[in-house]
């Protein structure tokens, strides 16, 4: 319960925070819905960073530029936008973006654990990119390695969703580019990169349409807290635990 009323009183307290500048916003919280409704009314420049994995499937595809296009006025000036993508759509992903935003690079997140069969095209795929995009152009402090190993723990993010990804690479990528301000992802499923956010001490806001997976990924933030093991909390989530519906 205590530590139920810290969580609350932290998100109001950052929720003050931003009101005091003019804005208000759902700082380090897990909000249901269409995030193209959701991210209707927040002010110009409210965001820094956007890391997401949106769903690959070729109905889905159509939706990127729209959420793409909604989000160009909330990212700031020197904004980035950090996107997971299926290759075999990658030039329609590509062609999603924005025609001011500037192209910076394409990463590699490693999943030699679980290469993925592209039976089209004959291919195992052992790799997904990461796509890098700025409002305008930018260049990283140091030299960033732009290939995120696996290190054992790709399968981990299929415990509680059938397209998550692993805690452990989002934590590395939003480390390794040290990613800091408000962490957006429109597309947050489970809450992967919401819950690496928190882990590095990062502010994040979560958006998803499915009140299930949004269960699922407050359920996993608690966990941080609470030490009680992710996969333990996420089981609870998906059988529908008292605890987890709060």
């Amino acid at each position: 319960m205590l530590g139920h009323c810290k969580r609350w009183q932290e998100a109001v307290y950052l929720c003050e925070m931003q009101k005091g500048m003019g804005l208000m916003l759902p700082i380090n919280q897990i909000i249901c819905g269409d995030c193209l409704d959701v991210m209707k009314g927040w002010p110009v420049g409210c965001v820094d960073i956007i890391v997401t994995d949106p769903p690959y499937k070729k109905e889905y595809i159509g939706l990127y530029e729209k959420v793409w296009r909604a989000s160009d006025h909330l990212l700031k000036e020197d904004g980035l936008c950090f996107v997971m993508a299926g290759q075999y759509f990658f030039p329609q992903v590509i062609s999603s973006f924005p025609s001011e935003w500037v192209y910076l690079w394409c990463g590699c997140f490693e999943q030699r654990q679980m290469a993925c069969s592209i039976w089209p095209r004959g291919i195992s795929s052992a790799w997904k990119p990461f796509l890098i995009y700025g409002r305008k152009e930018h260049q990283f402090k140091h030299w960033k390695y732009d290939v995120i190993s696996a290190e054992g723990g790709y399968l981990k993010g299929k415990d509680v969703h059938e397209w998550g990804q692993s805690v452990g690479q989002f934590v590395t990528l939003i480390d390794r580019f040290d990613l800091r301000g408000v962490i957006l992802d429109p597309f947050c499923g489970s809450g992967t990169t919401c819950v690496a956010a928190k882990m590095l001490g990062r502010r994040y806001i979560g958006i998803d349409i499915s009140e299930e997976y949004c269960k699922i990924a407050r359920a996993r933030l608690r966990a941080f807290d609470t030490g009680v093991p992710v996969k333990e909390v996420g089981q609870m989530a998906l059988f529908g635990s008292k605890e987890a519906e709060e």
